[in-house]
């Protein structure tokens, strides 16, 4: 199956938001707003770029999109930390086909809380 690039950003964005709908609690939601600077979650009187829910499912399509090779100039320590602030796992390490393993030069600080 062939999906053309910014088909493939829309599709993994909205699974984006059907991964945070059952697998992000309050609390984290919290926090992931907390280091973003977002005012609200999914109120619908906050623009949408400013909202968390989106921010959330933007953040997991871009980072997708990065492990695939799509995307280059990821700001990494700001997607590191909002991945690992959502998942609560560390930001992936992504072994592209040649085989040749490659991680962000720089890693996240691990944000407690």
């Amino acid at each position: 199956m062939h999906i053309c690039n910014s088909r493939v950003h829309t599709i993994l964005h909205e699974l984006g938001h059907a991964w945070e709908a059952g697998a992000v609690n309050d609390s984290t939601r919290q926090r992931f707003m907390d280091h973003l600077g977002s005012a609200a979650w999914s109120d619908l009187n906050t623009h949408r770029d400013e909202r968390g829910i989106e921010q959330a499912a933007t953040m997991m399509a871009t980072v997708l999109n990065w492990r695939s090779g799509a995307v280059s100039n990821t700001d990494f320590i700001h997607d590191m930390c909002s991945y690992e602030i959502l998942t609560g796992l560390e930001f992936p390490e992504w072994v592209p086909s040649d085989g040749l393993r490659r991680a962000p030069a720089r890693r996240a600080t691990r944000v407690s809380g």
